[in-house]
Protein backbone atom coordinates (compact mmCIF):
# COMPACT_ATOMS: atom_id res chain seq x y z
CA UNK A 1 0.00 0.00 0.00
CA UNK A 2 1.79 3.49 -0.91
CA UNK A 3 2.25 6.36 1.63
CA UNK A 4 -0.79 8.24 -0.62
CA UNK A 5 -3.08 5.00 0.15
CA UNK A 6 -2.24 5.04 3.63
CA UNK A 7 -2.53 9.22 4.22
CA UNK A 8 -6.32 8.58 2.82
CA UNK A 9 -7.25 5.71 4.71
CA UNK A 10 -5.98 7.28 7.99
CA UNK A 11 -8.31 10.63 6.86
CA UNK A 12 -11.00 8.45 6.51
CA UNK A 13 -10.61 6.17 9.89
CA UNK A 14 -10.41 9.98 11.27
CA UNK A 15 -13.55 11.24 9.63
CA UNK A 16 -15.19 8.02 10.73
CA UNK A 17 -14.18 8.28 13.99
CA UNK A 18 -15.42 12.04 14.23
CA UNK A 19 -18.75 11.33 12.56
CA UNK A 20 -19.44 8.46 14.71
CA UNK A 21 -19.29 10.26 17.70
CA UNK A 22 -20.57 13.38 16.40
CA UNK A 23 -23.78 10.56 15.80
CA UNK A 24 -23.77 8.90 19.07
CA UNK A 25 -23.05 11.98 21.29
CA UNK A 26 -23.51 15.08 19.70
CA UNK A 27 -25.84 17.37 22.00
CA UNK A 28 -28.94 17.79 20.79
CA UNK A 29 -31.56 21.03 20.68
CA UNK A 30 -34.83 21.78 21.38
CA UNK A 31 -36.93 24.06 18.83
CA UNK A 32 -38.77 26.72 20.10
CA UNK A 33 -40.90 27.08 17.36
CA UNK A 34 -44.36 28.62 18.26
CA UNK A 35 -47.45 26.52 17.98
CA UNK A 36 -48.83 25.82 14.50
CA UNK A 37 -51.95 25.28 14.06
CA UNK A 38 -53.30 21.84 15.46
CA UNK A 39 -53.64 19.46 12.84
CA UNK A 40 -55.95 15.95 12.93
CA UNK A 41 -54.03 13.33 14.60
CA UNK A 42 -53.80 10.77 11.36
CA UNK A 43 -51.56 7.55 11.56
CA UNK A 44 -48.49 8.07 10.80
CA UNK A 45 -46.36 7.82 7.85
CA UNK A 46 -44.95 3.86 6.48
CA UNK A 47 -41.64 4.62 7.81
CA UNK A 48 -42.65 5.23 11.21
CA UNK A 49 -45.36 2.99 11.55
CA UNK A 50 -42.38 0.31 12.00
CA UNK A 51 -43.79 -0.81 15.73
CA UNK A 52 -47.59 -0.86 15.12
CA UNK A 53 -48.40 -4.93 14.74
CA UNK A 54 -52.10 -4.99 14.67
CA UNK A 55 -54.90 -2.52 15.36
CA UNK A 56 -56.36 0.13 14.15
CA UNK A 57 -54.71 3.49 14.39
CA UNK A 58 -58.51 5.18 16.14
CA UNK A 59 -57.25 8.24 18.00
CA UNK A 60 -59.33 11.24 16.75
CA UNK A 61 -58.64 14.65 16.89
CA UNK A 62 -56.02 16.87 18.94
CA UNK A 63 -56.97 18.66 21.72
CA UNK A 64 -57.48 22.19 21.49
CA UNK A 65 -56.38 24.80 23.79
CA UNK A 66 -60.18 25.28 25.76
CA UNK A 67 -59.86 21.03 26.03
CA UNK A 68 -56.44 21.26 27.98
CA UNK A 69 -57.46 24.29 30.48
CA UNK A 70 -60.55 21.91 31.95
CA UNK A 71 -59.96 20.40 35.12
CA UNK A 72 -56.26 21.02 35.85
CA UNK A 73 -56.31 24.10 38.05
CA UNK A 74 -57.92 21.97 41.20
CA UNK A 75 -55.65 18.82 43.24
CA UNK A 76 -55.82 16.38 45.35
CA UNK A 77 -52.97 15.49 47.24
CA UNK A 78 -51.70 12.46 48.83
CA UNK A 79 -48.97 12.28 51.75
CA UNK A 80 -47.39 9.21 53.46
CA UNK A 81 -44.53 9.77 55.92
CA UNK A 82 -43.11 6.55 56.91
CA UNK A 83 -39.82 4.99 57.93
CA UNK A 84 -38.67 5.04 54.42
CA UNK A 85 -39.26 8.44 53.77
CA UNK A 86 -41.92 11.14 52.69
CA UNK A 87 -43.60 10.40 49.37
CA UNK A 88 -46.27 12.78 48.52
CA UNK A 89 -48.21 12.86 45.13
CA UNK A 90 -50.26 16.01 43.87
CA UNK A 91 -53.08 15.36 41.07
CA UNK A 92 -55.52 17.64 39.13
CA UNK A 93 -59.12 16.25 38.78
CA UNK A 94 -58.28 15.76 35.00
CA UNK A 95 -56.09 13.03 36.69
CA UNK A 96 -52.86 14.62 35.90
CA UNK A 97 -49.65 14.70 37.93
CA UNK A 98 -49.07 18.15 39.17
CA UNK A 99 -46.12 17.05 41.44
CA UNK A 100 -44.57 14.16 42.80
CA UNK A 101 -41.85 14.58 45.72
CA UNK A 102 -39.84 11.19 46.32
CA UNK A 103 -36.81 10.13 47.89
CA UNK A 104 -35.75 8.85 44.34
CA UNK A 105 -35.39 12.18 42.74
CA UNK A 106 -32.52 14.78 43.17
CA UNK A 107 -33.92 17.45 41.89
CA UNK A 108 -37.98 18.65 41.96
CA UNK A 109 -40.23 17.76 40.08
CA UNK A 110 -41.08 20.99 38.34
CA UNK A 111 -36.89 20.93 37.13
CA UNK A 112 -37.48 18.09 35.44
CA UNK A 113 -41.07 18.86 33.27
CA UNK A 114 -40.56 22.74 33.75
CA UNK A 115 -42.23 25.66 35.37
CA UNK A 116 -44.93 25.74 32.79
CA UNK A 117 -45.80 22.23 32.84
CA UNK A 118 -49.41 21.23 31.80
CA UNK A 119 -50.90 17.48 32.61
CA UNK A 120 -54.06 15.77 32.32
CA UNK A 121 -55.89 12.66 31.24
CA UNK A 122 -58.94 12.82 28.14
CA UNK A 123 -61.60 11.13 27.04
CA UNK A 124 -63.53 10.75 23.56
CA UNK A 125 -66.94 11.25 24.13
CA UNK A 126 -67.88 10.51 20.09
CA UNK A 127 -67.53 13.87 19.61
CA UNK A 128 -64.33 15.25 21.07
CA UNK A 129 -61.91 14.77 23.41
CA UNK A 130 -63.14 15.61 27.44
CA UNK A 131 -61.37 15.88 30.18
CA UNK A 132 -61.98 13.79 33.92
CA UNK A 133 -63.38 15.57 36.13
CA UNK A 134 -62.29 13.38 38.90
CA UNK A 135 -64.45 14.22 42.53
CA UNK A 136 -64.09 12.65 46.03
CA UNK A 137 -67.10 13.41 49.06
CA UNK A 138 -66.21 13.53 52.81
CA UNK A 139 -62.51 14.90 52.35
CA UNK A 140 -62.35 16.45 55.99
CA UNK A 141 -59.34 18.67 55.03
CA UNK A 142 -58.63 20.62 51.66
CA UNK A 143 -58.24 17.73 49.51
CA UNK A 144 -55.43 16.51 51.62
CA UNK A 145 -55.63 12.67 52.18
CA UNK A 146 -53.36 10.10 52.80
CA UNK A 147 -51.80 6.74 51.16
CA UNK A 148 -54.77 7.01 48.74
CA UNK A 149 -57.64 7.77 47.27
CA UNK A 150 -60.65 7.00 45.43
CA UNK A 151 -62.09 9.22 42.97
CA UNK A 152 -64.92 9.05 40.38
CA UNK A 153 -65.21 11.32 37.07
CA UNK A 154 -69.19 11.08 35.52
CA UNK A 155 -68.93 9.60 31.75
CA UNK A 156 -71.12 11.18 29.14
CA UNK A 157 -70.64 9.00 25.46
CA UNK A 158 -72.32 9.60 22.41
CA UNK A 159 -73.05 6.75 19.79
CA UNK A 160 -75.21 5.71 17.53
CA UNK A 161 -77.38 4.03 20.09
CA UNK A 162 -77.73 7.77 22.02
CA UNK A 163 -76.08 9.13 24.77
CA UNK A 164 -74.67 6.78 27.47
CA UNK A 165 -74.01 8.36 31.54
CA UNK A 166 -71.75 6.07 33.06
CA UNK A 167 -68.76 6.52 35.93
CA UNK A 168 -65.52 6.10 35.77
CA UNK A 169 -63.30 5.09 39.20
CA UNK A 170 -59.94 5.73 39.44
CA UNK A 171 -58.00 4.41 42.35
CA UNK A 172 -54.51 6.19 43.23
CA UNK A 173 -52.42 4.61 45.96
CA UNK A 174 -48.86 5.51 47.54
CA UNK A 175 -46.07 2.69 47.65
CA UNK A 176 -43.75 3.99 50.58
CA UNK A 177 -41.76 1.25 50.54
CA UNK A 178 -40.87 1.35 46.65
CA UNK A 179 -41.33 5.29 46.55
CA UNK A 180 -43.90 4.99 43.72
CA UNK A 181 -47.53 5.89 43.28
CA UNK A 182 -50.25 2.94 41.71
CA UNK A 183 -53.14 4.04 39.59
CA UNK A 184 -55.47 1.70 38.17
CA UNK A 185 -58.60 3.12 35.86
CA UNK A 186 -61.59 1.38 35.31
CA UNK A 187 -64.17 1.86 32.64
CA UNK A 188 -68.07 1.31 32.94
CA UNK A 189 -67.54 0.74 28.83
CA UNK A 190 -64.50 0.49 26.78
CA UNK A 191 -62.95 3.94 26.17
CA UNK A 192 -60.54 5.92 24.18
CA UNK A 193 -58.03 8.27 26.26
CA UNK A 194 -55.63 10.46 25.70
CA UNK A 195 -52.76 11.86 28.32
CA UNK A 196 -51.86 16.14 27.66
CA UNK A 197 -48.23 16.63 28.48
CA UNK A 198 -47.03 20.17 28.23
CA UNK A 199 -43.68 21.42 28.64
CA UNK A 200 -41.29 23.97 27.73
CA UNK A 201 -38.47 22.94 25.43
CA UNK A 202 -35.21 23.25 27.12
CA UNK A 203 -31.66 22.23 26.46
CA UNK A 204 -28.86 22.35 29.20
CA UNK A 205 -25.57 24.28 28.26
CA UNK A 206 -23.55 20.20 28.63
CA UNK A 207 -25.77 19.27 25.71
CA UNK A 208 -28.40 17.95 27.42
CA UNK A 209 -32.28 18.31 26.31
CA UNK A 210 -35.28 17.99 27.89
CA UNK A 211 -36.71 15.15 26.06
CA UNK A 212 -39.61 12.39 26.08
CA UNK A 213 -39.14 8.66 26.43
CA UNK A 214 -40.79 5.28 26.05
CA UNK A 215 -40.36 1.98 26.09
CA UNK A 216 -42.03 -0.17 22.70
CA UNK A 217 -41.56 -3.23 21.87
CA UNK A 218 -38.61 -3.71 24.17
CA UNK A 219 -36.91 -0.69 22.49
CA UNK A 220 -35.76 2.48 23.78
CA UNK A 221 -37.45 6.11 21.62
CA UNK A 222 -36.45 9.14 22.69
CA UNK A 223 -37.95 12.32 21.22
CA UNK A 224 -36.59 15.92 21.90
CA UNK A 225 -39.41 18.15 23.18
CA UNK A 226 -40.49 20.68 20.79
CA UNK A 227 -39.75 18.42 17.59
CA UNK A 228 -42.26 18.02 15.41
CA UNK A 229 -43.03 13.85 15.38
CA UNK A 230 -45.72 11.63 15.26
CA UNK A 231 -44.69 7.53 16.85
CA UNK A 232 -46.89 4.71 16.91
CA UNK A 233 -45.97 1.27 19.16
CA UNK A 234 -46.92 -1.41 21.55
CA UNK A 235 -45.32 0.51 25.05
CA UNK A 236 -44.27 -0.38 28.20
CA UNK A 237 -43.84 2.92 30.02
CA UNK A 238 -43.89 6.65 28.74
CA UNK A 239 -43.09 9.79 30.12
CA UNK A 240 -41.25 13.01 30.72
CA UNK A 241 -37.10 12.44 30.91
CA UNK A 242 -34.63 15.62 31.79
CA UNK A 243 -31.26 15.88 34.01
CA UNK A 244 -30.63 12.17 34.58
CA UNK A 245 -34.43 11.80 36.09
CA UNK A 246 -37.56 10.12 34.42
CA UNK A 247 -40.88 10.12 35.28
CA UNK A 248 -42.77 7.57 33.65
CA UNK A 249 -46.14 6.15 33.44
CA UNK A 250 -45.75 2.23 33.41
CA UNK A 251 -48.30 -0.06 32.95
CA UNK A 252 -49.21 -3.23 34.09
CA UNK A 253 -49.85 -4.95 30.53
CA UNK A 254 -48.38 -3.25 27.33
CA UNK A 255 -50.99 -1.30 25.37
CA UNK A 256 -51.11 0.66 21.36
CA UNK A 257 -50.27 4.15 21.44
CA UNK A 258 -49.99 6.68 19.30
CA UNK A 259 -47.60 10.16 19.98
CA UNK A 260 -47.95 13.31 18.55
CA UNK A 261 -44.84 15.69 19.47
CA UNK A 262 -45.92 19.84 18.32
CA UNK A 263 -43.00 22.66 18.47
CA UNK A 264 -44.79 24.53 21.44
CA UNK A 265 -43.76 21.12 23.36
CA UNK A 266 -46.87 19.54 23.60
CA UNK A 267 -47.14 16.00 23.43
CA UNK A 268 -50.29 13.82 23.20
CA UNK A 269 -50.84 9.94 23.59
CA UNK A 270 -53.48 8.59 22.86
CA UNK A 271 -54.82 5.08 23.14
CA UNK A 272 -54.95 3.62 19.84
CA UNK A 273 -57.79 1.04 20.83
CA UNK A 274 -60.98 1.19 23.28
CA UNK A 275 -59.42 0.06 26.77
CA UNK A 276 -61.59 -1.44 29.12
CA UNK A 277 -58.73 -0.79 32.08
CA UNK A 278 -55.80 0.80 32.88
CA UNK A 279 -53.29 0.05 35.53
CA UNK A 280 -49.85 0.54 36.60
CA UNK A 281 -47.42 2.88 38.60
CA UNK A 282 -46.21 6.20 38.28
CA UNK A 283 -42.82 6.56 39.02
CA UNK A 284 -40.51 10.04 39.20
CA UNK A 285 -36.87 8.79 39.54
CA UNK A 286 -33.23 9.57 38.91
CA UNK A 287 -31.54 7.39 36.52
CA UNK A 288 -30.01 5.26 38.41
CA UNK A 289 -29.15 1.61 36.70
CA UNK A 290 -29.67 -0.78 39.56
CA UNK A 291 -32.61 0.97 40.74
CA UNK A 292 -34.12 1.04 37.84
CA UNK A 293 -33.08 -2.47 37.32
CA UNK A 294 -34.69 -3.87 40.12
CA UNK A 295 -38.46 -1.76 39.41
CA UNK A 296 -38.55 -3.52 36.45
CA UNK A 297 -40.97 -3.34 33.18
CA UNK A 298 -37.54 -2.23 31.36
CA UNK A 299 -36.87 0.89 32.90
CA UNK A 300 -33.43 0.43 33.24
CA UNK A 301 -33.22 1.02 29.03
CA UNK A 302 -34.17 5.05 30.15
CA UNK A 303 -30.28 4.88 30.67
CA UNK A 304 -29.36 5.05 27.19
CA UNK A 305 -26.02 3.24 26.89
CA UNK A 306 -26.89 2.75 22.90
CA UNK A 307 -25.45 -0.04 20.96
CA UNK A 308 -22.24 -0.31 23.93
CA UNK A 309 -24.65 -1.53 25.99
CA UNK A 310 -22.64 -5.06 26.44
CA UNK A 311 -19.20 -3.41 27.46
CA UNK A 312 -21.20 -0.19 29.47
CA UNK A 313 -23.04 -2.36 32.11
CA UNK A 314 -19.78 -4.00 33.58
CA UNK A 315 -17.50 -0.44 33.37
CA UNK A 316 -20.53 1.45 35.55
CA UNK A 317 -20.54 -1.51 38.18
CA UNK A 318 -16.79 -1.02 37.85
CA UNK A 319 -17.31 2.65 38.28
CA UNK A 320 -19.83 1.95 41.50
CA UNK A 321 -16.95 -0.67 42.84
CA UNK A 322 -14.66 2.51 43.07
CA UNK A 323 -16.13 4.90 44.15
CA UNK A 324 -17.12 2.20 47.46
CA UNK A 325 -13.77 2.44 48.30
CA UNK A 326 -12.84 5.41 47.24
CA UNK A 327 -16.01 8.11 47.77
CA UNK A 328 -14.90 10.68 44.91
CA UNK A 329 -15.95 9.87 41.85
CA UNK A 330 -13.56 12.71 39.89
CA UNK A 331 -10.61 9.85 41.26
CA UNK A 332 -12.90 6.78 41.00
CA UNK A 333 -12.77 8.65 36.98
CA UNK A 334 -9.05 8.67 37.03
CA UNK A 335 -8.69 5.12 38.43
CA UNK A 336 -11.12 3.71 35.84
CA UNK A 337 -9.45 5.26 33.04
CA UNK A 338 -6.31 4.08 34.25
CA UNK A 339 -7.06 0.53 34.62
CA UNK A 340 -8.43 0.51 30.98
CA UNK A 341 -5.83 1.81 29.15
CA UNK A 342 -3.52 -0.62 30.97
CA UNK A 343 -6.21 -3.40 30.28
CA UNK A 344 -5.79 -2.34 26.73
CA UNK A 345 -2.24 -1.63 26.66
CA UNK A 346 -1.37 -5.30 24.87
CA UNK A 347 -2.80 -3.85 21.86
CA UNK A 348 -1.54 -0.60 22.35
CA UNK A 349 1.96 -1.74 22.30
CA UNK A 350 1.35 -3.52 18.59
CA UNK A 351 0.36 -0.18 17.53
CA UNK A 352 3.18 1.78 18.91
CA UNK A 353 5.74 -0.83 17.69
CA UNK A 354 4.24 -0.61 14.43
CA UNK A 355 4.15 3.26 14.39
CA UNK A 356 7.69 3.26 14.93
CA UNK A 357 8.90 0.87 12.31
CA UNK A 358 7.47 2.88 9.72
CA UNK A 359 9.07 5.99 10.86
CA UNK A 360 12.51 3.54 10.94
CA UNK A 361 11.95 2.80 7.29
CA UNK A 362 10.61 6.31 6.27
CA UNK A 363 14.01 7.54 4.84
CA UNK A 364 13.94 3.93 2.42
CA UNK A 365 10.47 4.78 1.46
CA UNK A 366 11.27 8.53 0.15
CA UNK A 367 14.32 7.64 -1.60
CA UNK A 368 11.92 4.62 -3.64
CA UNK A 369 9.38 7.82 -4.33
CA UNK A 370 12.37 9.73 -5.86
CA UNK A 371 13.58 7.02 -7.22
CA UNK A 372 9.82 5.42 -8.97
CA UNK A 373 8.35 8.65 -9.41
CA UNK A 374 7.18 8.16 -12.83
CA UNK A 375 6.34 4.18 -12.24
CA UNK A 376 3.97 4.07 -9.50
CA UNK A 377 2.94 0.58 -10.37
CA UNK A 378 7.18 -0.24 -9.56
CA UNK A 379 6.63 1.78 -6.52
CA UNK A 380 4.38 0.06 -5.08
CA UNK A 381 6.23 -3.24 -5.17
CA UNK A 382 9.24 -1.80 -3.68
CA UNK A 383 7.90 -0.46 -0.83
CA UNK A 384 5.55 -3.46 0.13
CA UNK A 385 9.14 -5.29 -0.28
CA UNK A 386 10.91 -2.88 2.54
CA UNK A 387 8.10 -3.31 4.62
CA UNK A 388 7.74 -7.10 4.51
CA UNK A 389 11.76 -6.86 4.91
CA UNK A 390 11.45 -4.54 7.92
CA UNK A 391 8.80 -6.50 9.68
CA UNK A 392 6.43 -3.43 9.20
CA UNK A 393 1.99 -3.84 8.90
CA UNK A 394 1.32 -0.69 7.20
CA UNK A 395 -2.35 -0.88 8.50
CA UNK A 396 -0.59 -2.12 12.15
CA UNK A 397 -1.15 1.21 13.76
CA UNK A 398 -4.54 1.47 12.88
CA UNK A 399 -6.16 -2.03 13.50
CA UNK A 400 -5.40 -2.07 16.92
CA UNK A 401 -6.88 1.23 17.99
CA UNK A 402 -10.49 0.27 15.93
CA UNK A 403 -10.00 -2.93 18.28
CA UNK A 404 -10.22 -0.99 21.35
CA UNK A 405 -12.06 2.29 20.05
CA UNK A 406 -15.27 0.19 21.44
CA UNK A 407 -14.33 0.31 25.07
CA UNK A 408 -13.86 3.54 25.50
CA UNK A 409 -16.58 4.61 23.75
CA UNK A 410 -18.47 2.70 25.77
CA UNK A 411 -16.53 4.59 28.85
CA UNK A 412 -17.85 7.60 27.30
CA UNK A 413 -21.17 6.70 27.05
CA UNK A 414 -21.26 5.27 30.62
CA UNK A 415 -19.70 9.13 31.97
CA UNK A 416 -22.46 10.44 29.90
CA UNK A 417 -25.41 8.90 30.99
CA UNK A 418 -24.34 7.92 34.57
CA UNK A 419 -26.74 9.85 37.41
CA UNK A 420 -24.27 9.11 39.89
CA UNK A 421 -21.96 12.04 38.83
CA UNK A 422 -25.11 14.58 39.57
CA UNK A 423 -23.81 16.87 41.83
CA UNK A 424 -20.51 14.92 42.57
CA UNK A 425 -17.72 17.48 43.74
CA UNK A 426 -14.15 16.07 42.58
CA UNK A 427 -11.86 18.96 43.61
CA UNK A 428 -11.61 23.03 43.84
CA UNK A 429 -14.10 24.67 41.23
CA UNK A 430 -15.48 21.21 39.89
CA UNK A 431 -18.23 20.36 42.16
CA UNK A 432 -20.40 18.54 39.63
CA UNK A 433 -18.88 16.74 37.50
CA UNK A 434 -22.19 15.92 35.58
CA UNK A 435 -22.15 19.86 34.56
CA UNK A 436 -19.67 21.51 32.21
CA UNK A 437 -15.90 22.83 33.77
CA UNK A 438 -17.30 26.25 33.86
CA UNK A 439 -14.15 27.69 33.61
CA UNK A 440 -12.97 25.55 30.42
CA UNK A 441 -9.65 24.28 32.18
CA UNK A 442 -10.20 20.21 31.48
CA UNK A 443 -11.27 21.05 27.51
CA UNK A 444 -8.33 23.01 27.44
CA UNK A 445 -5.78 21.01 29.24
CA UNK A 446 -7.17 17.94 27.38
CA UNK A 447 -6.49 19.77 23.78
CA UNK A 448 -2.79 20.38 24.95
CA UNK A 449 -2.50 16.66 25.97
CA UNK A 450 -3.81 15.75 22.33
CA UNK A 451 -1.42 18.22 20.76
CA UNK A 452 1.74 17.09 22.63
CA UNK A 453 0.56 13.36 21.93
CA UNK A 454 0.63 14.03 18.27
CA UNK A 455 4.10 15.66 18.44
CA UNK A 456 5.53 12.84 19.53
CA UNK A 457 3.27 10.15 17.21
CA UNK A 458 5.41 9.35 14.24
CA UNK A 459 3.80 10.72 11.14
CA UNK A 460 5.44 8.92 8.59
CA UNK A 461 3.71 8.94 5.01
CA UNK A 462 2.39 12.84 5.48
CA UNK A 463 2.84 15.60 3.94
CA UNK A 464 3.16 18.52 5.26
CA UNK A 465 -0.63 19.64 4.97
CA UNK A 466 -1.98 16.55 6.05
CA UNK A 467 0.29 17.15 9.16
CA UNK A 468 -1.29 20.70 9.12
CA UNK A 469 -4.78 19.51 9.22
CA UNK A 470 -4.40 16.90 12.22
CA UNK A 471 -2.50 19.79 14.43
CA UNK A 472 -6.44 20.89 14.46
CA UNK A 473 -8.15 17.81 15.82
CA UNK A 474 -7.01 19.20 19.64
CA UNK A 475 -8.96 22.06 18.85
CA UNK A 476 -11.69 20.32 17.30
CA UNK A 477 -12.18 18.39 20.34
CA UNK A 478 -11.72 20.68 22.46
CA UNK A 479 -14.15 22.92 21.14
CA UNK A 480 -16.58 19.84 21.07
CA UNK A 481 -15.92 18.95 24.60
CA UNK A 482 -15.97 22.45 26.30
CA UNK A 483 -19.60 22.07 27.07
CA UNK A 484 -20.30 18.66 28.04
CA UNK A 485 -19.89 17.13 31.94
CA UNK A 486 -16.69 17.45 33.40
CA UNK A 487 -16.74 13.86 34.05
CA UNK A 488 -15.96 13.31 30.30
CA UNK A 489 -13.19 16.05 30.29
CA UNK A 490 -11.34 14.47 33.35
CA UNK A 491 -11.55 11.24 31.47
CA UNK A 492 -10.12 12.18 28.03
CA UNK A 493 -7.64 14.10 29.74
CA UNK A 494 -6.47 11.17 31.99
CA UNK A 495 -6.73 9.22 29.15
CA UNK A 496 -4.75 11.07 26.66
CA UNK A 497 -1.84 11.61 29.22
CA UNK A 498 -1.31 8.30 30.18
CA UNK A 499 -1.53 7.10 26.84
CA UNK A 500 1.11 9.19 25.99
CA UNK A 501 3.54 7.54 29.41
CA UNK A 502 2.81 4.58 27.63
CA UNK A 503 3.67 5.59 23.80
CA UNK A 504 6.91 6.53 25.06
CA UNK A 505 7.63 3.80 27.19
CA UNK A 506 7.18 1.34 24.31
CA UNK A 507 9.74 3.89 22.06
CA UNK A 508 11.89 3.86 24.51
CA UNK A 509 12.66 0.10 25.47
CA UNK A 510 11.20 -1.75 22.01
CA UNK A 511 13.19 -1.82 19.28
Amino acid sequence: MSDQKRAILAIVLSLVVLLGWQYFFSPKTASNTPVSNPISFSSPSVGEQKLVEKGPIVDSGTLGESQQEEGINENFTLTSRSLEGNLSLKINKAGGVVDLVTKRSVYFYENIVGENFISGIYYWNGQKFVAFNFSKKNIEEPNIVEDNISLTAPVKIYDSSGEKNETVFLNIGLDSKRQLSTFQFKFPFPLKIKFLFKMDPESLGNGASREFSLLANNKLEKFTVGDEKEFSGKVKWFGPDFKYHLLAWAFSEDSFFNFKFFPSGQIEVGSANFLEKLEGEIIFTKKNYDDLLNLGKGLHLSVDFGIWGILAVPILKSLQFLYSLIPNYGWSIILLTIFIRLLTFPLQIKSFKSMKKMEQVKPQVEKLKEKYKEDPQKLQIEMMSVYKNAGVNPLGGCLPLLLQMPIFFALYKVLSSAVELVNAPFLLWIQDLSAKDSFYVLPVLMGLSMFLQQKITPSAGMDPTQKKIMLFMPIIFSFFMKDLPAGLNLYMFVSTIFGMGQQLAVYKYTK
